[in-house]
């Protein structure tokens, strides 16, 4: 890779589109109507204009369901489902990004996981133009023939756009495979240098029988910094055997300065003998402040907390074992954690059927604000999703997205943080059922 080539920017497969329903073994179907069914496992990204994008698994029909807002929330509009129809393809586990090309266009990347009637599973990537999606659309399959794996691959994506825009915006993608000839449980890097054409640079981060299931991956690039402050930080979980035949989970990070080419040591950030696991990643995009987030299991007694690490230099030294979310009294998992620019590190979970937000300073993240629950009801569920946009005012900035079952059926909401609704948005408006 000719990084010399890269200028930082100046502001802030084959698809077949099947809109009949007919279904081709392994192909996606899109379909253009409204989803009936049951949601979950949501992800939510930010352009850079502030225009929000939501992928979200129908529980149900194994359909993956995308939806979009131009307006920062207040509405929202769905665009496409997608699915296998009756070839036995199912999707799972969806990830959302965006990144610009040098034209200003904006361009939407959805990672999925695809099971397959055979067995196997597949990584695969939808992508198409915010401001043409039927025309601009195209699917690939990453990764394929993966096998063996009863647990899901969670493939999880990011881009390097912003600080960099043009034809040479990355995509990075990793995720969770079985390695049949090591018997191996895999944590895979790949990515794609011609905004997702072709893919290569596989790296595996960790491979042991017992490694962790899910990998997460983020990009930071300060403006104005040194160019080495640019980095890929990519957290995942390994497995220590603290007794005999007793194996427990430790969240561990490693970061790339050059683009994914190659990667410093990999970093323990949990040393305890308590289950620690679900680690997300969030890096500055104009500093030098990273922050791993993850659960864990205090003192293997059942009482799941929240937890972080956090680096102010890049990754190149880390503060562990930091408490974010501690009650003894009620479980807290299953948190994920934005940031844009040097702002704000945004971090929600759930607690006991509700999604609580708190936020800590962007070059500094050692203090958290008190947390604020988002959800209007006691009634929502795991995995809530985060991320941050830059054209929001910094108390704003948070677009928080999440299911509940308020209704009839399991449904996905949004809503801004918690700490003021001054812009006058309600909390928990739904994405597509208002």
């Amino acid at each position: 890779m000719d990084l010399g080539s890269r200028l930082p920017a100046v502001v802030f497969g084959i698809l077949f589109l099947f809109v009949a329903g007919v279904a081709v073994a392994d192909v996606p179907v899109i379909d253009y109507s409204n989803p009936v069914g049951e949601v979950g496992n949501p992800s939510i990204a930010s352009a850079i204009d502030g225009e929000l994008f939501v992928a979200v698994e129908d529980l149900n029909l194994q359909w993956m369901y995308i939806y979009h807002s131009i307006d920062g929330g207040n509405t929202w509009s769905y665009l496409w489902g997608v699915t296998g129809g009756t070839s036995g393809y199912e999707t799972a586990n969806p990830s959302i990004a965006v990144g610009e090309d040098d034209n200003y266009v904006t361009w939407v990347y959805v990672a999925f996981e695809a099971k397959h009637a055979d067995g196997s599973k597949s990584v695969d990537l939808l992508r198409f133009q915010a401001d043409d999606p039927i025309g601009t659309s195209d699917y690939e399959t990453i990764a394929s023939n993966i096998v063996g794996m009863t647990n899901p691959i969670y493939p999880e994506v990011c881009t390097d756009s912003p600080p960099y825009v043009g034809p040479e915006h990355n995509v990075y993608i990793v995720f969770n495979r079985f390695n049949t000839i090591e018997s191996a449980h895999e944590a895979v890097f790949m990515m794609s240098e011609d905004q997702g054409d072709t893919w290569g640079n596989l790296f595996v981060h960790a491979s042991d029988p017992h490694a962790g299931k899910r990998p997460h991956v983020t990009f930071g690039g300060p403006l104005g910094f040194p160019g080495d402050a640019f980095r890929l930080t990519v957290a995942f979980e390994r497995a220590v055997e603290v007794a005999s035949g007793v194996w427990k989970r430790d969240v561990w990070a490693r970061v790339s300065r050059d683009f994914g080419a190659t990667w410093d040591p990999a970093v323990q950030l949990t040393t305890s003998d308590d289950d620690e696991s679900e680690p997300r990643v969030a890096a500055a995009l104009d500093g030098t402040s990273v922050v791993v987030t993850y659960t864990r299991d205090w003192g293997d007694s059942g009482d799941m907390d929240v937890w972080y690490a956090y680096s102010t230099n890049a990754g190149v030294n880390w503060t562990t074992n930091q408490g974010l979310a501690t009650s003894s009294s009620v479980d807290e998992v299953t948190p994920d954690i934005a940031i844009v620019f040097n702002n704000r590190f945004h971090c929600i979970y759930w607690s006991e059927w509700d999604i609580f937000y708190s936020w800590a300073d962007g070059a500094t993240p050692t203090a958290w604000s008190n947390p604020v629950v988002i959800n209007e009801l006691n009634l929502g569920y795991t995995n809530p999703a985060v991320c941050a946009s830059a054209t929001m005012p910094e108390a704003l900035e948070a677009a928080i997205v999440w299911t509940d079952y308020r209704g009839v059926d399991r449904k996905a909401y949004f809503d801004r943080d918690g700490d003021l609704f001054a812009d006058g948005f309600e909390s928990g408006d739904t994405l597509a059922w208002n």
